[in-house]
């Protein structure tokens, strides 16, 4: 460990500091340039009465009897180690990867399990943030406003033209409420940063008017600055009522934003923990043993 360290932000200098005088906190905030209480999400915000999804005994080739709901407004997250079978929920429900048995249900509504498709789950108002954004979440070729349109082009065209009055102003209004650092929406995505092409590909989703976002390691390979900022948009969602899954191999984050946390084990659900009243020390242990705990396992 230094005994100094230099902050830089937005190309400038916001000081020199010695680290015996800084915790980790008051260090994220000269990072970021605000405290982070200000845009720092609540955890344990209150979910609504409608259950948007529904898994009953979701299994395939990686899940084993997978039961699962989500409500409106509601933040849940899965945890456990690598290939444990996090990815794949969010697969299976997003129509990436198909089921052997069981069912999903939108609202009270199955799907066709033979049928069901991600361009299913879109017209149903299901959003995948995926884990590899570069491969899967965007087209690095294309342009910022051409990635947030994609979903959405047909809310955004009529007649195979496309309204580019109405395109300029949402993704004008996105960029702005995302806070993405773009010299313009005309820029190539590949240019931006990690934190920004993150931003980008939730903008896409709100673009075409999402209810139930899936989020895999929503704050990979994005500085601690970023990260806040996804922080804020995910505890934004959740108060506007969207659904919310977040797979994560990082428990803090999960800690500080779902509502609970399901913890997973080679395709199986193992434990459910109300983390505003669970220690991580906990989680962890149950994650690595793939055994439940003294926690009440409560409702998937």
């Amino acid at each position: 460990m230094g005994d100094r360290v230099t902050v830089l932000r937005d190309g400038s200098l916001v000081g020199v500091y010695n680290i015996k005088d800084l915790d980790h906190d008051r260090l994220v905030e000269l990072i970021v340039g605000h405290p982070l209480t200000a845009g720092a999400p609540k955890q344990g915000v209150s979910a609504g009465k409608e259950v948007v999804l529904a898994l009953k005994d979701v299994s395939n080739h990686k899940l084993k009897k997978i039961n699962l709901s989500v409500r409106s407004g509601e933040v849940v997250g899965l945890f456990g180690l690598v290939g444990s079978g996090r990815t794949e929920v969010l697969r299976v429900i997003f129509g990436a990867d198909k089921i052997n048995s069981g069912s999903i249900e939108f609202s009270g509504q199955p799907v066709n399990p033979k049928t069901y498709s991600p361009t299913k789950a879109c017209q149903l108002g299901c959003a995948l943030v995926p884990e590899n954004r570069k491969r899967e979440g965007l087209v690095l070729g294309l342009t910022v406003w051409e990635n947030s349109i994609l979903p959405a082009l047909n809310r955004f065209s009529k007649y195979g033209l496309l309204k580019t009055g109405q395109i300029n102003t949402f993704v004008a209004e996105q960029i702005r409420n995302l806070r993405v650092k773009t010299p313009s929406q005309h820029t190539c995505v590949s240019k931006l940063s990690g934190g920004n092409q993150q931003k980008v590909v939730i903008a896409k989703w709100l673009l075409s008017q999402s209810r139930l976002f899936l989020f895999d390691e929503p704050t990979q390979g994005i500085d601690v600055g970023a990260k806040e900022e996804i922080y804020g948009i995910i505890n934004k969602l959740a108060s506007l009522g969207k659904s919310i899954i977040i797979a994560s191999s990082e428990l803090g984050e999960l800690t500080r934003l779902c509502n609970r946390i399901i913890v997973m084990y080679d395709g199986c659900f193992v434990e459910e923990f109300n983390p505003a009243s669970t220690r991580e020390e906990k989680i962890l242990q149950c994650a690595v043993a793939g055994r439940k705990g003294m926690a009440g396992r409560g409702s998937y």
